[in-house]
């Protein structure tokens, strides 16, 4: 799933997989997390959703590769 809109920073929730990965995509609400969750999950996956703030280090990486002058 892309983004369409640029993302900012601030409370916001990612899907964390059983097997401790998280997925880089970060979504608005824990509603939003949950609805994608469910539409990509394998059947013998299971996840939990977590909540960042503008603090999460993944998502100000990202946006720092993205726009250098971050």
């Amino acid at each position: 799933m892309v983004h369409s809109e640029p993302f900012k920073l601030g409370i916001h929730y990612h899907i964390r997989w059983s097997d401790s990965s998280l997925d880089w995509k970060p979504c608005s609400t824990q509603e939003e997390a949950t609805k994608l969750a469910g539409q990509i999950k394998k059947p013998t996956e299971s996840y939990t959703i977590e909540e960042c703030d503008d603090k999460c280090e993944r998502c100000r990486r990202l946006k720092s590769e993205a726009n250098p002058t971050f």
